[in-house]
């Protein structure tokens, strides 16, 4: 996932060093986006029936950038068992029915993947906050 907030020339780039095939974004950037296929936010209507399986334990779950020490983006792959593993059977957060997660990470963030996928993996709930009311943002 790309923040939409950073600069166009930024996700660009992301999507040049990705070679990304498929974007679905806000409508207000989809003319700026350098990508083969660009779908926006008003998608059609989805299917009501469960969709198979397409991943497995190896496949790439999530790219994050980082820009380390050089300054220049850097793409980590997560696979899906890398993700599961962190979440399930540890002891560093409480993942049960009695915890609310707060979603407020900028997508951007690794921190995200666990707001994220913490309570869609666990009986805990979850919240999210909008980009502009999450603590790290002035």
């Amino acid at each position: 996932m790309l923040d939409p907030e950073f600069p166009v020339e930024r996700i660009n780039a992301v999507l040049g060093h990705t070679g990304a095939r498929l974007v679905v974004t806000r409508s207000e950037l989809a003319g700026k986006l350098d990508a083969p296929e660009v779908l926006t936010d008003r998608l059609p209507a989805l299917p009501t029936t469960p969709l198979p399986p397409i991943a497995g334990p190896l496949d790439a779950a999530c790219l994050m950038f980082t820009s380390g020490s050089t300054g220049t983006p850097k793409g980590v792959v997560s696979p899906h068992r890398a993700i599961v593993g962190t979440l399930l059977g540890q002891d560093f957060a409480a993942l049960d029915p009695e915890q609310v997660w707060l979603q407020c990470s900028p997508v951007s963030w690794d921190a995200f993947a666990l707001e994220l996928f913490s309570p869609l993996l666990s009986p805990a709930g979850s919240a999210s906050s909008s980009p502009a009311n999450a603590p790290n943002r002035p």
